[in-house]
């Protein structure tokens, strides 16, 4: 989750091997974003 700030679309990617974590990373994405 490092750079998750900075690249919240870097992060999504790291955490696309893990589903379970890319289903809370898209949500706090979006309500970053």
């Amino acid at each position: 989750s490092q750079g998750f700030g900075c690249s919240p679309i870097k992060a999504v990617r790291e955490l696309g091997s893990n589903r379970r974590e890319t289903g809370w990373s898209l949500s706090a994405v979006g309500v970053n974003v």
